[in-house]
C-alpha cells in the first residue's frame, strides 16, 4: 500500500466533514452528554450507532486539531460516559503528537490512519500495550520526511466506511481490557467470548483478478470486520476458539488446534499465494492432523477450490450481506 499523510487543510476538512455526516445519515441518535478526560470533563453531543455499539463525538481545537471521540458505552442523557479512542487529526500540515492523521493514495482516494497512540491517563495503556496486541497489521505511509508505521483505520470511499470504524474502536476497547479488565463494561461483546485466546498480534493465479492498491487498502481495512464475524459464527455454533500473532482463527479441542484458519478479504495472487504459505507453515508442529481452511471471498473459482484441495486445503467462502460478511456453507464443516 503507498499512502501519504495529508497536510492540506482543506483535503484534511473535507475527510473530517464525512466522518460527522456518515454518522448523520446512519440516523445515529444524538444524545447530551458528558465525557471525562484526564483534568476535567466537557458536556457534548455524542452521536450514538446503537447497532455499531458506537457514538462519535466531535469539535474543532481552534489552532490545533480536530478532536474525535469515540466511545463503546451507550450515552445516556447529561451522564459521564468514559471515551474509548480519539481519532484526532491536525487542522493542516503533520503533528505526530497527535494519534491520527489522514491519508491519501496515488488517485487521491483518502482514507484514516491512526499512529497506535492509546491513552487516557491510566498505567500501562499506550503505543506498546497497543501495538504488542492490535488484531491486524500496520501500514508503512511516507509521513514527510519520514516513513511511518500507522493502522488504516478505514478508508472513506467505502460502503463500509463505518464498519471499519466499528472494528477499530472496539479493538482498542478490546486492548484496554487487557490493561484493566476489572475497568472495562461487561457490555464488550469480545470479553464474553469463551474459549478465546488472545495472544500477541498477529493478507491469483488462473481464476482470479486484478486489484488496484486502492481495491488492496479497502480490502485490508475489511480485514478486522470478516475475522471478527467468522469468530463470532463459529462461538455460536459452540466450537472453542481462540488466535494468536501469527494465526487469524483456530478451533481447538482438549488442548489440541482441530482446525486453523487464514482469512483474506480477496482473491489476488498475492492473497492466495500469502494464505497457503501462512496455512502450511503454521500447521507444522502441531499436535495431530489440523484441517486448514482457507477464508475467501466466495467469487474464488472452482479451479483454484480444486488446487487448494490438493494441497489439503479447504475452502469457506463469504459474501457481503448488508456490510456483514455472512458464510453460508459453514454448516456443511465439521471443525
Amino acid at each position: 500500500m503507498t499512502l501519504r499523510i495529508v497536510e492540506d487543510g482543506g483535503v484534511i476538512k473535507k475527510a473530517r466533514d464525512t466522518v460527522v455526516r456518515a454518522f448523520h445519515w446512519y440516523g445515529s441518535e444524538k444524545v447530551r452528554t458528558v465525557v471525562g478526560y484526564p483534568g476535567g470533563h466537557e458536556t457534548v453531543t455524542a452521536h450514538w450507532a446503537e447497532d455499531l455499539g458506537v457514538w462519535f463525538a466531535g469539535d474543532v481545537i481552534a489552532n490545533s486539531r480536530y478532536w474525535n471521540a469515540f466511545g463503546t458505552w451507550s450515552p445516556k442523557q447529561d451522564k459521564m460516559v468514559p471515551i474509548c479512542c480519539e481519532i484526532n487529526f491536525p487542522l493542516s500540515g503533520i503533528n505526530r503528537r497527535i494519534s491520527g492523521a489522514v491519508a491519501e493514495d496515488e488517485r487521491g482516494r483518502l482514507f484514516l490512519v491512526h499512529r497506535g497512540q492509546i491513552g487516557g491517563g491510566r498505567r500501562g495503556i499506550g503505543a506498546e500495550l497497543f501495538w504488542k496486541h492490535f488484531d491486524g497489521s500496520p501500514a508503512t505511509v511516507v509521513d514527510g520526511d519520514r516513513d511511518t508505521e500507522v493502522v488504516v483505520v478505514g478508508s472513506i470511499d467505502s460502503p463500509r466506511f463505518l464498519r471499519q470504524i466499528q472494528f477499530f474502536v472496539h479493538e482498542v476497547d478490546r486492548i484496554k481490557l487487557l490493561a484493566h479488565p476489572r475497568e472495562t463494561s461487561g457490555s464488550n461483546e469480545e470479553q464474553a467470548e469463551d474459549g478465546i485466546e488472545i495472544k500477541d498480534p498477529g493478507e491469483g493465479f488462473q481464476g482470479t483478478k486484478t486489484y488496484t492498491i486502492a481495491q488492496r487498502i479497502d480490502a485490508a481495512c475489511d480485514h478486522g470486520i470478516i475475522v471478527r464475524s467468522l469468530r463470532r459464527h463459529l462461538r455460536k455454533i459452540g466450537y472453542s476458539i481462540g488466535k494468536d500473532r501469527f494465526r487469524d482463527l483456530y478451533v481447538h479441542r482438549h488442548g489440541r488446534i482441530t482446525s486453523l484458519f487464514e482469512v483474506k478479504p480477496d482473491t489476488s495472487t498475492t492473497s492466495i499465494y500469502t494464505a497457503v504459505g501462512q496455512l502450511l507453515l503454521h500447521s507444522v508442529g502441531q499436535q495431530g492432523h489440523s484441517k486448514l481452511v482457507f477464508v475467501a471471498p466466495e467469487e474464488l473459482s472452482a479451479e483454484m477450490r480444486r488446487k487448494l484441495k490438493t494441497l489439503s486445503i479447504e475452502v469457506l467462502g463469504y459474501r457481503w450481506v448488508d456490510d456483514d460478511p455472512e458464510f453460508p456453507e459453514i454448516a456443511r464443516f465439521a471443525f
